[in-house]
């Protein structure tokens, strides 16, 4: 069993010597130490405390407004401004000093787009980075053009993939990261060095063998998760839960071109796309350049992002304040008296005030129990009545939750510069003294950006592509979504992704939904144990009619961040760390067909190195089968396809044909599926506060709340 960190192990796969990554010559758990990596997306991250309901609403107004054609201008011009305020305070939860904060961040971010044309959005923590200028319209031809080749060869993967039990019938797979995968045992690899060349792909040189076969994990292996002071579930779970011993996407390997730009160029084939796309080739290389930047703004390290919340706090905020008690029992026990007459006067008037009832729910409940002031008041206290407690009455009837603001612990400027340590109610520490890795996880954001051109221009990058359309047609005129995943299992490092909208027809515009794991310790809030749902409506915890009715076992504690749009040649990039899920649309003319196809870009944590498309040759028969007839034929001699097919049938499906790799492709979607599931049901933490089992399909999905709505 491999230790739980290695003093900066060497990872390889250069070809320059033996092969020497995770499963081959290095154990497949090998981890880097936290600090040596990006956060990956396997119970790693939490959001602590939750984010409050008032800046999830803040970050859903920024989103939305950023989504405008001339929000970039509209944000310093006057009359813009002011209908934008309008509109915005109609929702309850945004205040004219929560505009204010949000104007003015809307200004900032204005500036930038102007310059890098990239927008951050829900910037709490971690971020997602959006933008809408990356391929010009000649490439979106050149790719449509390509697409359409894929889908029409009658080589095509894509009609066989359509009858797996994981896959929609709606959804066509254009490039697979399941098909031909590293198989552990039976692939064939180049471990001793030499590496597969983009150009003249079939001609290595280099001797193959085996790729070993992985032991199944055991039980106690730790998690580099333990070692950030998480809460973890290993007691339960096991810890390969999360790795895969059987299957890996393999990768290709991008180089940064010269200089330190952030452009790249492909080095090795992209499994599952022939390098004969060549336009396609390009697009992607332009693609992976477009999300360079994007992913420097949003990769973090360790538990830690880069940005502070707007609003801190550990508690719950009430209004109005008391009024001294003790003061009114003292005054109305001395009838007769100036402070007497003066108290019974104050008493009225604060008695008089309209009852407040923000604190029901949000259904607009009002009670049925109103306070009653006694008719004569002056009668009533020289009768022996305790004035103190008719002013304590009243006030429980006028006392409200109130959703704290922005700017209240610290200005919009020191949030800006990182200055923003302060709570508007301090946390309450832990009984027990934590250890210095629990301090360190503490800090709950650091001043870090990635530069990925810098740091590894000389190792470039590792990504996974995956190419997908959903196609509609009036009988299915519908897509349902996906499920909330991670992208990849723990040995395939992924970190980073990219989704980007290739062509549309006739469908409405989906959209990619966020949400992430988050710690809540009761403990070390300030709250009224009687007032819970206060608590909860104040830190948008969910679930809240099953932790109020105790009836079901503690949910997951899980938040909505928000969902960002994607209309076609827009590039949205975010950490591994959030799960994520395409939302559902649908044909917008119900009597013809329609379609979306989306290419999505998985990075591999540069910092290690995984087996790739430069390790592994072609698995794929039909790609050997057509090289060979290439190397006998003479040049530019067409052969109907029907004899092709025919000489095919006499050769034996070397490497892998068809349709082994599409069982291997069942068995691996089956394994990711039921490790997604694992990962998806069974965060770090739950929203009773303890660490116990809980199935997330108990409870209804996370409610996607309208936070723009009055």
């Amino acid at each position: 069993m491999a230790p739980p960190f290695a003093d900066s192990p060497c990872f390889d796969n250069s070809g320059c010597g033996p092969l020497a990554v995770p499963g081959f010559g290095f154990p497949l758990e090998q981890e880097l130490h936290p600090e040596d990596r990006f956060t990956h997306g396997v119970r790693e991250w939490f959001q602590e405390p939750n984010i409050t309901a008032r800046e999830l609403a803040m970050l859903c107004l920024i989103n939305n407004i950023t989504d405008r054609p001339t929000w970039s201008t509209d944000v310093f011009n006057d009359t813009a401004t002011s209908q934008l305020c309008q509109e915005a305070l109609r929702s309850r939860l945004i205040s004219p000093k929560t505009w204010d904060w949000c104007l003015s961040e809307l200004q900032d971010k204005a500036r930038i787009f102007q310059s890098s044309g990239r927008i951050l959005v829900y910037n709490t923590g971690v971020a997602v980075c959006k933008s809408d200028v990356v391929l010009d319209k000649e490439v979106q031809t050149d790719v449509k053009y390509e697409l359409s080749v894929i889908e029409s060869s009658s080589h095509s993967d894509t009609t066989a993939i359509e009858s797996l039990s994981d896959t929609s019938r709606q959804t066509r797979r254009l490039v697979d990261p399941l098909l031909y995968p590293l198989i552990y045992g039976k692939s064939r690899v180049l471990s001793e060095g030499n590496t597969v060349p983009l150009k003249n792909t079939f001609k290595h040189t280099g001797k193959c063998s085996i790729a070993p076969e992985v032991p199944v994990l055991g039980r106690r292996f730790r998690h580099g998760t333990n070692y950030l002071g998480r809460s973890t579930r290993d007691d339960q779970l096991q810890t390969g839960s999360s790795w895969s011993t059987s299957f890996q996407r393999l990768p290709c390997e991008m180089d940064f071109k010269e200089g330190h730009s952030t452009d790249v160029r492909i080095t090795s084939y992209i499994n599952g796309l022939h390098p004969r796309h060549q336009s396609l080739y390009h697009a992607i290389e332009k693609l992976v350049s477009a999300s360079i930047e994007p992913w420097n703004d949003v990769l973090i390290k360790q538990s830690r992002g880069h940005f502070p919340t707007r609003i801190k706090t550990y508690g719950v905020s009430y209004e109005p304040p008391p009024p001294d008690f003790d003061h009114f029992t003292e005054a109305g026990k001395h009838p007769g008296n100036e402070s007497y007459y003066a108290a019974v006067e104050e008493a009225k008037a604060y008695c008089a005030q309209p009852d407040e009832y923000p604190s029901v729910d949000e259904s607009g409940k009002v009670s049925l129990f109103v306070f009653k002031m006694p008719d004569d008041l002056d009668a009533w206290c020289r009768s022996g009545e305790d004035l103190g407690w008719l002013m304590r009455h009243k006030f429980s009837w006028l006392t409200h939750f109130v959703h704290p603001e922005p700017g209240t612990a610290y200005t919009y400027q020191q949030w800006k510069a990182g200055q923003a340590k302060e709570a508007i109610i301090e946390r309450i520490p832990s009984l027990y003294e934590p250890d210095v890795e629990e301090q360190t996880v503490r800090i709950p954001f650091r001043e870090y950006r990635a530069a990925l051109q810098e740091s590894f221009w000389q190792k470039g990058l590792q990504v996974v592509v995956k190419i997908e359309r959903i196609e509609l047609n009036p009988g299915e005129p519908r897509f349902s979504g996906s499920d909330w995943h991670v992208e990849g299992l723990h040995n395939e490092h992924i970190v980073a992704n990219s989704v980007y909208i290739l062509e549309e027809e006739n469908t409405s515009e989906p959209r990619i939904d966020f949400r992430q794991e988050t710690r809540m310790d009761l403990d070390e809030f300030e709250h009224d144990e009687d007032d819970l749902e206060a608590f909860l409506q104040v830190f948008d915890v969910p679930y809240k009619q099953q932790i109020l009715g105790g009836s079901f076992d503690p949910p997951p504690s899980l938040q909505r961040l928000g969902s960002v749009g994607l209309p076609v040649g827009r590039l949205v990039a975010w950490p591994n760390v959030l799960h994520h899920r395409i939302t559902p649309f649908e044909l917008l003319d119900k009597t013809r067909p329609g379609r979306r196809s989306f290419l999505t870009i998985s990075l591999v944590d540069p910092n290690y190195r995984i087996c790739s498309t430069r390790n592994v040759p072609p698995q794929r028969h039909d790609w050997w089968a057509e090289e060979a007839l290439s190397v006998v034929l003479p040049p530019k001699v067409s052969v109907p396809q029907e004899l092709v097919d025919h000489i095919d049938s006499y050769t034996d499906n070397w490497p892998m044909g068809l349709e082994e790799a599409t069982r291997i492709r069942e068995q691996m979607a089956k394994e990711q599926k039921y490790h997604e599931q694992n990962i998806m049901n069974h965060p770090s933490g739950f929203y009773d506060f303890n660490v116990d089992d809980c199935n997330l399909g108990d409870f209804p999905d996370l409610p996607s709340m309208d936070l723009g709505s009055s």
